[in-house]
């Protein structure tokens, strides 16, 4: 239903595949979600909330990262950064993905003639949206966008007026576990991270009563649902041993950090886009690495006086409720773009 396309982003000929679900039929005053995704599953995965994106007045776009289908692969000075890398050309890179990702939408955003944030701040502009490690793309792209310059930002500033962090942080993935056979590791990971989990009353905000290893059997896992789109949904090279994304994940936390609370809890983001709100968003049936992110997100955020993220919880959602609760979702993303 959505074809693949690729845009040049940049000066050095970079590209970036995604998918859009267009503009509603009709509408001059509809908003616009950039979406990120996360490990092994490609842009695809957001396939049902922009099934329905036009009925919401949401024009859904998702991107596919550098070494996904239709993106510039990384080169192996890149890589090396990655695994060999200092701090501070660790920064570098992810300062160089995350503004990659502003360049996208600056060029989208021209080309297609998107709707500004109206003056009334109603309707129009657009949001960007990491799930899971897409976040570690998003926050130091947003944190560095300043160095995009004056022409870009301004032009941008017009047009962004939310940041969604969705499952933004992940603590621990079968993936890293030694005692895990290699070849199973990938696979396990995927029917881990698509499940459901059981947990005691998160009320209580105790990480006891949180499940974070073995799903529930009382719901099916997403990944069963997905069963016809696998073949174009999974990429799972990157989190190889040796890939970008298997590379990166426990390796950047340092960094990571440091952006997320440049963007959230400092004034410069809010100088540079006045209009934006920051959303974290969380089903509480994800896997308990989720759900005590979530609540490391809200201590931070009393710790810097509060007020600074908005956050929604998708009672029954795991971490892929935007493929199983597509409607719901939608609520929440339209909840975040108003």
């Amino acid at each position: 239903m959505f074809d693949l396309h690729s845009i040049v982003i940049n000066g050095n000929g970079t590209q970036l595949g995604y998918l859009d679900s267009g503009p509603p039929p009709s509408s001059m005053t509809y908003g616009t979600i950039f979406l990120v995704h996360g490990i092994i599953f490609t842009a695809l995965v957001f396939r049902r909330v922009m099934e329905i994106a036009a009925e919401a007045n949401l024009r859904i776009v998702s991107l596919n990262r550098r070494d996904y289908p239709g993106s510039t692969p990384l080169s192996p000075s890149d890589l090396g950064f990655i695994v060999n890398g200092t701090d501070s050309q660790k920064a570098q890179y992810l300062r160089d993905r995350g503004l990659e990702i502003l360049q996208f939408m600056d060029v989208f955003i021209q080309t297609n003639l998107l709707p500004p944030i109206s003056e009334d701040e109603k309707t129009g502009g657009s949001a960007l949206l990491g799930w899971s490690l897409g976040n570690s793309f998003t926050l130091p792209g947003i944190a560095r966008a300043s160095e995009l310059g004056a022409e870009t930002t301004t032009r941008l500033s017009h047009h962004l007026r939310s940041l969604i962090l969705q499952a933004n942080l992940v603590l621990w993935f079968p993936a890293f576990d030694g005692s895990i056979a290699s070849e199973d590791r990938t696979p396990f990971t995927i029917q881990w991270l698509t499940g459901y989990f059981d947990h005691g009353d998160i009320s209580q905000r105790n990480e006891t009563a949180l499940a974070f290893t073995v799903p529930t059997t009382a719901k099916v896992p997403s990944i069963f649902k997905m069963h016809d789109h696998l073949p174009k949904m999974l990429v799972p090279e990157p989190f190889a041993v040796t890939g970008s994304d298997w590379l990166l994940s426990g390796n950047f936390g340092p960094q990571i950090l440091k952006a997320y609370r440049s963007v959230c809890y400092s004034s410069e983001v809010k100088e540079l886009f006045p209009r934006i709100k920051i959303w974290n968003l969380v089903g509480d049936s994800s896997g308990g690495f989720a759900i005590a992110a979530y609540w490391q997100v809200q201590d931070d955020d009393q710790a810097a006086g509060g007020e600074n993220i908005n956050y929604h919880v998708l009672s029954g959602g795991n971490h892929f409720f935007h493929w199983d609760y597509p409607s719901v979702t939608v609520q929440a993303y339209q909840r975040a773009i108003v």
